[in-house]
């Protein structure tokens, strides 16, 4: 019987990560296992579940990989202060505690400013929310003052070349 051949698992190194995206058999099911212990170190084997809202779809962007794009011929719309609010009320009252809110890209400070007292709000009826947004890429004062209102986490979706 041949000996099990040794695996590096440094990932640091450009080679070990393409000579791991050709492991098969044996070397694939090994690799799979010690990912499977690292995620479960970090993670505990618990699920983070997200729900969306998606408080507008009015974009000023043209990016193909987006349906809500400018060009795009789909109804548009924005909440209205009571919809959106009544929508996480709805979502907590669910037990979910990690809510993504997201739009299409805007310059408009008042659409921002709007956004931004819907967002303190939630933040200060529910402190223990964790909420993630994403409204396209923005000026760095308007990151700062979503950070000033507590939100957490910011996702930022663009189209590379």
């Amino acid at each position: 019987m041949k000996p099990e051949k040794q695996i590096s698992y440094d990932f640091r190194k450009k080679p070990n990560i393409i000579a791991a995206l050709s492991y098969r058999g044996a070397d694939q099911r090994r690799l799979f296992e010690y990912a499977r212990k690292i995620r479960d170190a970090i993670f505990l084997k618990k699920v983070e579940v997200r729900s969306v809202i998606e408080y507008s779809n009015i974009c000023q962007q043209a990016c193909n990989y987006c349906g809500m794009h400018k060009g795009s011929r789909i109804k548009r719309y924005i909440f209205s202060d009571e919809e959106f609010l009544g929508r996480v009320e709805t979502l907590y009252n669910r037990g979910r505690r990690i809510i993504m809110i997201q739009t299409g890209e805007s310059d408009s400070d008042a659409y921002f400013d709007t956004l931004y007292g819907l967002l303190k709000r939630v933040k200060d009826r529910h402190s223990d929310l964790t909420l993630i947004c994403s409204f396209g890429s923005l000026h760095g004062h308007k990151y700062k003052k979503l950070r000033e209102i507590g939100i957490e986490r910011y996702l930022l979706k663009f189209e590379t070349s």
